[in-house]
């Protein structure tokens, strides 16, 4: 018996798998060459860079699973993730891959399961001291060296990227989509990354290298601190605009913002201190930038 999920997808149903957890009605079962694993629910995420779903193995250990139809030779996200995360093997703060396989017509990456990203714990918890906001900040940094040392430019940083596990206490880096080797050519025309947060180089499409996700960083960082405001750019564009169009429109106010705009007292010299870094340094000073952001946030508050 197949059943169809999102209209795309078609996967053998085992009827039920009777667990110590729940009794789950119809189970889509996805065999790799070292395990076997079960659907709870049909997809609940989508993304340009597959589906997502929650899945248990036979130990009855939860994981999250993307899925992409095989076909898409041309947008194989996947395949390109998991290569991504074979290089980063080893780094303690990123997301740990369990297993790659092919089914039928499908490529399927299984990942660790996490609590919350960082961006909901934010919103939820608006008590959150700003000794700990600090300490996520100075980690992500910190997570970012480790990965420009290896020569990987994640391409979609932000909040909701970045998750994390109230049991051991830590942030991991997710979402790998959008990452490619560091170099200094052109990127491709078709832009990537999420809207919001992208530098000004990946609004272009120039050569992209670790200063934009220290870019896409401070932006991230920007929102949360000046909450319940929003950045100035959310939303500034027209509802039918092409996507090139929005693109367009938003790096235009961007680069006025870095250029003019009065930033919140915390972020100021952090800003000025990008602005120069990115113009004049090919290197990317860390300690720096945690330094500078001790010192101002803790003037602020």
């Amino acid at each position: 018996m197949t059943i169809n999920i999102n209209d795309k997808y078609k996967i053998k149903v085992k009827k039920k798998f009777k667990t110590n957890l729940k009794i789950i009605k119809e189970e889509c079962v996805l065999t790799s060459y070292i395990n076997k694993y079960f659907l709870k629910e049909s997809i609940y995420t989508k993304s340009g860079f597959g589906d997502i779903s929650n899945i248990i193995d036979n130990n009855e250990n939860e994981y999250i699973i993307k899925i992409q139809k095989e076909k898409i030779k041309r947008k194989n996200y996947i395949l390109k993730e998991y290569k991504i995360y074979c290089e980063l093997e080893g780094c303690g703060y990123i997301s740990e891959y369990y297993d790659y396989f092919e089914y039928q017509q499908l490529r399927c990456l299984v990942l660790m399961k996490f609590d919350i990203d960082l961006k909901k714990l934010f919103y939820k918890d608006r008590i959150f001291y700003l000794r700990k906001r600090m300490s996520f900040y100075i980690t992500i940094f910190e997570i970012l060296e480790d990965m420009h040392n290896r020569r990987i430019i994640h391409g979609d940083i932000k909040f909701s990227n970045i998750m994390y596990n109230y049991k051991d206490d830590k942030i991991y880096l997710i979402d790998f989509g959008c990452s490619r080797k560091w170099d200094n050519k052109l990127t491709e025309r078709r832009i990537s990354g999420t809207l919001r947060y992208a530098s000004l180089n990946a609004h272009i499409g120039d050569s992209v290298n670790n200063h934009n996700d220290i870019e896409s960083l401070l932006y991230s960082i920007l929102e949360i601190e000046i909450y319940p405001k929003k950045l100035i750019w959310k939303g500034y564009y027209k509802k039918y605009d092409t996507t090139m169009k929005k693109w367009s429109r938003i790096y235009r106010l961007k680069k006025l913002f870095l250029l003019h705009y009065n930033k919140p007292r915390s972020m100021t010299n952090l800003f000025k201190y990008y602005a120069l870094q990115e113009e004049n340094e090919e290197k990317v000073n860390y300690n720096e930038y945690i330094k500078m952001l001790l010192r101002d946030m803790n003037k602020m508050y």
